[in-house]
């Protein structure tokens, strides 16, 4: 567990894709996303964040850059995808961590 509301960290791995549904009410998304220690070798990979079919951000992470914290604006938004694309060298090591997912309401 990482300790915020005692939510513990959600792993994804390279290749997949998820879609969630936000509330009327969603104002900002923030979250960590990490890639781990024991992907750090050869685990290159993109985060791509999506609301409603539009991209808000994609976010590269390698062990030269393995920790990046988002902050965005997801108002008016239905749905957030989520999706992890293998970099380089394919799906070899590449899963990553969600940290501190939260969802920011009126």
């Amino acid at each position: 567990r990482d300790g915020v509301f005692g939510a513990a960290p959600i792993e994804v791995s390279g290749g997949s894709r998820s879609e969630v549904g936000l509330p009327a009410s969603a104002r900002r998304l923030t979250l960590t996303s990490e890639l781990p220690l024991r992907s750090r070798a050869w685990g290159r990979c993109e985060l791509v964040l999506s609301a409603d079919g539009n991209a808000l951000a994609r976010i590269p992470l390698s062990a030269a850059d393995p920790v990046v914290e988002v902050n965005l604006d997801i108002a008016g938004a239905q749905k957030l995808e989520i999706v992890l694309e293998p970099g380089e060298f394919g799906r070899v090591q590449t899963a990553i961590e969600i940290r501190a997912a939260l969802v920011a309401v009126d």
